[in-house]
């Protein structure tokens, strides 16, 4: 891990150094940042590991680390995270309160940001990954779409799947505020962030790029096949 104080000095310097245990290469990625109650500046980060063992096969693992940074100690650490030993890298874990939400290949997680201790997790083995996109902490909802395009409204406080639906196509980007989320593949698709209600889809244009959304002009702007779309939701 590296710092820049960039109104102090433009140099990078190392502020953590991840060591390479047993046959795994060590492999970190982006982490979320907050301060505790004396101030000091705590790291929640995922350390994904590759590495071939003794015998030659092919192993993976997933270790999370709370890190204080003010102090330079771990503050905690779950090894083996994931049951199977793999995770998403589009966003960094999820603070909300004294919770932290995180999401595996097939597996999301709410540990107490305090301990680490699992609050609660939830594993969909289906042949799908959770891999492909990023995911959303919003409603108390957590957002999940899954690479072959399952979409899951997930309780925040218990894990329970309050919406789901399959239409086969996965998305690079989802969005959730209070009033949509959104996601694209085959179509574009704007939900009902509470019931999952199609609120509006459009079939004509096939707009499977990543998209942004400006709530002020309720526009939305996303890519497809060489081409860039404007889309408006109706008022």
């Amino acid at each position: 891990l590296v710092m820049n104080d960039f109104e102090i000095s433009k140099e990078w310097r190392i502020i953590k150094e991840q060591t390479k245990v047993d046959h795994f290469i060590p492999s970190l990625y982006p982490h979320a940042v907050e301060y505790d109650e004396l101030g000091d500046t705590i790291l929640y980060y995922q350390n994904r590991q590759w590495g071939y063992d003794d015998a030659g096969d092919y192993q993976q693992q997933i270790d999370f680390y709370a890190y204080n940074l003010t102090q330079k100690k771990i503050v905690w650490e779950r090894l083996a995270l994931d049951p199977y030993g793999n995770s998403s890298i589009d966003n960094p874990p999820i603070i909300d309160g004294d919770r932290i939400f995180f999401v595996g290949l097939v597996s999301a997680f709410c540990l107490d940001k305090n301990t680490g201790e699992t609050i609660w997790q939830k594993d969909w083995v289906s042949g799908e990954s959770l891999q492909g996109t990023n995911y959303v902490l919003e409603n108390n909802i957590l957002y999940l779409r899954g690479s072959t395009g399952t979409l899951r409204y997930v309780d925040a406080d218990t894990g329970n799947v309050l919406f789901q639906e399959d239409n086969g196509a996965s998305t690079e980007v989802i969005y959730a505020d209070e009033d949509y989320f959104m996601n694209n593949g085959f179509d574009f698709q704007v939900h009902d962030p509470l019931t999952g209600e199609i609120l509006y889809r459009d079939e004509d244009h096939n707009p499977i790029g990543k998209f942004t959304f400006d709530k002020e002009s309720k526009r939305i702007y996303v890519t497809g096949f060489g081409k860039l779309y404007c889309f408006e939701i109706p008022h």
